[in-house]
């Protein structure tokens, strides 16, 4: 009897990838003593790691451990489309189309060389996989159209699109019941929102997920359907809003039943954000999901009930610079620029204009720099505030100040600068050499950020006798702000095991990393 085996394909490439049913193992490479057959409608397996050879097309631009300038091929321009040399293909210029269909053209090449973007993305599902998965675990009989006398249930096409219908079970076929009538409030309280832009709608949202996360699958489900348009409009928007708010707001765990809530999302993200010829702020929209997914942690935008305009407006403006990722900020100072010069560096702008400011108030010749504290709290958050609008003109006048704008920049990332898998195999002997090698593995905007950052603090330790900080002074500044250690009840401690070991990573970086490629690089060219 054949042997048969199953075959899929990725989001980013036409390479498929298959799943050989009688040993359960699936595979980048074609055994052709097997038979090739479509997988039946809602299967989904997940794709081996890695392909043994990554093709050309699709390979990482920053793969090697030599830093590379790999940003220079793209604009740094306010256009209506952000990665404006994508080819345009038929299906995606009808505009009154939704983003979930059978349409299989892959991801462009260019969307996922993007250096400051997750480095997976072709693994990610296309968009048949993904409409087939959600399709496989959803009721599509919990689905009525509005306003029914006797139920009538919708087609599956009408289901995924937005607007008005009735639900009346479940979204998900892993909900359990007791919470199925949570789910249809929860569901009326979005649309609420959707329709008439009423913020207090948004508190008892959260205030629901708070109490029972376990609809959080339910919700997101609601949204990608409330988001599948290629139009602009006001409900869209405020659908998308909500969207950020929930991204922002929740932690999602991989797995719900058998369904990776995790990758659909990020998928469909995918999908949206490199879409050509959208509306900008669809787009915009998509990325922050995607960015923000993509992150361990969450973003440091405090939740007030009392002020749910200002938390909705923190995490949907394309201006906050504090508190979320660093691709997060390279991104919104692409949206923001109006140089239609490139960048050569994966350097924030923000840390460029920060240092500026201190070497203009004299930070080489000033006693105790990042030791002391800002002379003033208030003028240090109003700064900030005046930062996340979009004004990086820096008037603070105390070089205290602006140092403490600096740490605080770091220590509110939403993953750190160091990441926690590199702090765990740190120690306090490790060789310069060893150092200088972990460095170097970093992703690729934590890499140039840290560059950037140590070739400041070398120029900083010339000046030790005028400023009284030495190389290992500065290491210890800083060592707080750049990683973060996270107990197992998931709070965050200030004095943790890895502490002496961060400081001296840091301490062989100022004293041996070559850093002039990235910290004297032309900002612009």
């Amino acid at each position: 009897m054949a042997r048969c085996c199953q075959q899929f394909r990725t989001i980013g490439t036409s390479i498929p990838y298959y799943y050989y049913e009688d040993t359960q193992r699936s595979d980048w490479v074609y055994d052709k003593s097997y038979i090739i057959v479509e997988p039946p409608d809602g299967t989904y397996i997940e794709p081996p790691e890695a392909p043994h050879v990554i093709p050309e097309n699709i390979s990482r631009s920053r793969i090697s451990l030599a830093r590379t300038r790999t940003l220079s091929s793209y604009p740094m321009t306010s256009t209506p489309n952000l990665l404006s040399d994508f080819t345009l293909n038929e299906n995606d210029s009808k505009i009154l189309e939704t983003f979930l269909s059978n349409d299989t053209t892959p991801v462009p090449t260019s969307f996922m060389k993007t250096p400051f973007l997750p480095s997976d993305l072709f693994l990610l599902l296309d968009r048949p996989t993904l409409l087939r998965t959600l399709k496989s675990h959803m009721n599509l009989n919990s689905w009525a159209k509005k306003g029914f006398v006797k139920k009538k249930t919708l087609p599956e096409e009408e289901i995924f699109l937005p607007g008005k219908k009735t639900l009346v079970g479940p979204i998900l076929k892993n909900t359990s019941s007791d919470i199925a009538n949570l789910s249809i409030m929860l569901t009326k309280t979005c649309r609420r929102f959707i329709v008439h832009s009423e913020n207090a709608n948004i508190i008892e949202v959260i205030r629901r997920l708070d109490g029972h996360p376990a609809l959080l699958p339910e919700i997101v489900v609601f949204l990608i359907i409330e988001t599948n348009w290629k139009i602009s409009t006001r409900e869209i928007k405020n659908a998308w809003t909500l969207f950020l708010i929930i991204i922002s707001r929740f932690k999602f765990d991989k797995l719900y039943g058998q369904l990776d809530i995790i990758k659909v999302l990020r998928s469909y993200f995918t999908l949206i954000g490199s879409t050509p010829n959208i509306p900008h702020d669809i787009q915009i929209n998509a990325m922050l999901c995607l960015l923000r997914l993509s992150c361990k942690s969450l973003p440091f935008i405090p939740f007030d009930q009392s002020s749910p305009l200002v938390f909705s407006f923190s995490c949907s403006t394309p201006k906050l610079l504090f508190g979320v990722s660093l691709g997060e900020v390279l991104l919104k100072e692409r949206i923001l620029s109006d140089s239609q010069k490139k960048s050569i560096t994966l350097v924030p702008k923000i840390v460029q204009k920060i240092v500026s400011k201190l070497k203009e108030l004299n930070v080489f010749k000033s006693r105790d720099v990042f030791k002391e504290k800002s002379s003033s709290k208030t003028e240090k958050l109003k700064t900030i505030e005046l930062l996340n609008r979009g004004n990086l003109e820096i008037s603070v006048e105390s070089v205290h100040t602006v140092t403490s704008l600096l740490k605080y920049f770091f220590r509110k990332l939403q993953d750190p600068l160091i990441p926690t898998e590199f702090v765990l195999k740190l120690t306090t002997n490790l060789e310069s050499y060893k150092c200088i090698h972990m460095a170097n593995l970093l992703p690729n905007e934590h890499q140039d950020t840290l560059m950037y950052l140590i070739g400041f603090l070398q120029e900083l330790a010339k000046h030790e006798r005028e400023t009284n900080m030495s190389s290992k002074r500065l290491a210890g500044a800083f060592a707080p702000c750049l990683v973060r250690y996270i107990n197992q009840a998931g709070e965050i401690q200030k004095e943790h095991p890895f502490k002496a070991a961060t400081e001296r990573f840091l301490w062989c970086l100022i004293e041996n990393w070559k850093t002039d490629e990235v910290y004297n690089a032309e900002e612009e060219v």
